[in-house]
């Protein structure tokens, strides 16, 4: 679970990773489905009700003659109290960017992924399908786009419109390479969202793109 910048953690009774912090989590049981691990999993640890939103990462961990395979989900928190429960010692919520030692490593490579941002690339041949249309009692387009492994992405007509005019920008123009757009508070556009996106650094943009693709030819 992520919320402003922090993670939830608990402390852990038993291996793997005895004694350190951990994302929250336990065995899956009997013909019950990961999902549903994932949901009693979380309500026993932590005290709170979680909805899977997708899974963002596998880690392994061979220890002690076991074999562990690790599946880490993000979820939207529903509801509940935060209280340490099932076989961890605590729980609490930890800065992304100020982690101590005591964590695990598959933790650790969690969060760093997520600090850097977690890539999410999507293909052709990822979509189901994409929908346009303006939903009643509201004045703008949405566009919806879902993917074959259930996420359903949501864009406002003044994101979508931002993003087409950034592409567009950077396509046609003959000697721009990278564009950064960045949402901003003004005043801009009347009727839509206050919040806009608005153009950014170029050379930060390129040290994304670096960062993620290498420098050699995407």
């Amino acid at each position: 679970m992520l919320r402003n910048g922090k993670v939830l953690l608990v402390k852990r009774k038993n291996p793997p990773g005895k004694g350190l912090w951990a994302i929250p989590g336990g065995r899956v049981r009997f013909c019950e489905r990961l999902h549903q691990a994932v949901e009693r999993e979380v309500l026993e640890e932590t005290g709170l009700k979680v909805s899977p939103i997708r899974l963002i990462y596998v880690a392994e961990i061979v220890e002690n003659g076991f074999h562990y395979i690790i599946l880490d989900y993000l979820c939207d928190i529903l509801g509940g109290k935060v209280r340490a429960g099932g076989d961890v010692e605590d729980v609490k919520w930890f800065d992304i960017n100020t982690l101590g030692d005591d964590v695990t490593n598959s933790t650790r490579k969690l969060v760093d992924m997520v600090r850097n941002g977690m890539p999410l690339h999507v293909r052709n041949c990822d979509i189901e399908w994409v929908v346009i249309g303006i939903p009643k009692g509201h004045m703008h387009y949405r566009t919806l786009l879902k993917l074959k492994d259930g996420l359903l992405l949501v864009f406002q007509e003044a994101t979508i419109t931002g993003i087409l005019r950034g592409f567009a920008n950077v396509v046609l123009h003959p000697f721009r390479e990278y564009l950064k757009l960045v949402c901003k508070k003004g005043d801009w556009k009347k009727g839509y969202a206050e919040y806009q996106l608005v153009e950014g650094d170029p050379e930060e943009a390129k040290k994304i793109i670096d960062a993620l693709y290498g420098k050699g030819e995407l």
